[in-house]
């Protein structure tokens, strides 16, 4: 394996956390839940086609602010968020 081919590991094993991480979310925060599994489809639409950035800032913004807001409640999934922005980031995203 090439070495620019592992920060897409790592954003994909990232990924796969988050969306582990999201499905333990419980009923009582169904609207979290949500908002969580439509920026994780973000996130994989972004590591299948890389190439296509029109939306990239957006992105990064929308997990910048999803880090914010669940730090105190989810320090879990905002760790998490924080290893996809990363990724995100060393992949050049």
């Amino acid at each position: 394996m090439t070495n620019e081919h592992k920060p897409q590991q790592t954003a994909q094993q990232s990924l796969t956390e988050l969306q582990l991480e999201i499905a333990k979310l419980d009923s009582a925060n169904a609207a979290t839940k949500t908002r969580l599994e439509q920026l994780a489809i973000k996130v994989e639409r972004q590591l299948e086609y890389p190439d296509e950035q029109a939306n990239t800032s957006n992105l990064l913004e929308q997990i910048e602010h999803s880090i914010e807001e669940f730090e105190v409640e989810h320090p879990q999934l905002t760790g998490i968020l924080g290893r996809v922005m990363h990724a995100l980031s060393n992949m050049g995203i």
